[in-house]
């Protein structure tokens, strides 16, 4: 009972993770990639459904772990032009003392 009761829960999950996928892609992305969605949903499935239930949740934080990679990525990228402006402020004061010597 209550290995059914989990697996309902897990299924319930896995449907609202579909569903918020699916608007994101029908709403934001070409139609195509609402094709390639399905398709790695298949994958994913094909790939998950013989886990016992106790390895399922170690199975799909590792899979929300991997998807974090490219959001990392974007976020240095975004990042990037803000610690480019720190370390232009902070090489004036660096060499100042360089500066000082160079004009004797």
């Amino acid at each position: 009972a209550a290995g059914a009761l989990r697996r309902a829960v897990y299924g319930l999950l896995a449907l609202a993770a579909v569903a918020g996928g699916v608007v994101v892609t029908a709403l934001a992305l070409p139609w195509w990639a609402l094709a390639a969605f399905a398709a790695a949903s298949l994958l994913a499935w094909l790939g998950l459904r013989r886990l016992s239930l106790e390895a399922l949740p170690a199975a799909v934080l590792a899979s929300a772990l991997l998807a974090v990679v490219p959001a990392a990525g974007y976020l240095v990228a975004a990042g990037s032009p803000v610690a480019g402006a720190r370390l232009g402020r902070r090489a004036a004061s660096r060499y100042a003392g360089l500066r000082v010597l160079a004009r004797d």
